[in-house]
């Protein structure tokens, strides 16, 4: 695999054939920015900021892969010191579940 690559997959351990596309949107150019609440924190045991990855979930049409989307409204992180991960839903937040990826023509 190529660790530079724009899109990774996540994987199911349970179920192979279940896996998303995630992005981190760090590597765009987007105004995006995550607040973790007190409860985040605890639960996924996060002592050290630099060791927060946030990647979301996008969805790829098959047919029009210009069409993808991306899903800002509820973050994947990732704490990379302990392999602990979740899903947050930004509430108020003002991020769409289907963000265009790309601008249309």
């Amino acid at each position: 695999t190529n660790k530079d690559a724009l899109f990774k997959w996540l994987q199911s351990i349970d179920d192979p054939s279940l896996a998303f596309p995630i992005i981190s949107v760090a590597a765009l150019d987007y105004d995006y920015s995550v607040d973790l609440s007190d409860g985040v924190i605890k639960e996924l045991d996060i002592q050290n900021v630099e060791s927060i990855l946030v990647m979301n979930i996008t969805s790829i049409p098959q047919d029009n892969p210009r069409g993808t989307t991306i899903n800002l409204l509820a973050p994947l992180i990732f704490n990379l010191d302990n392999q602990k991960a979740g899903q947050i839903v930004l509430t108020g937040s003002g991020y769409d579940i289907s963000h265009p990826m790309f601008k249309k023509d």
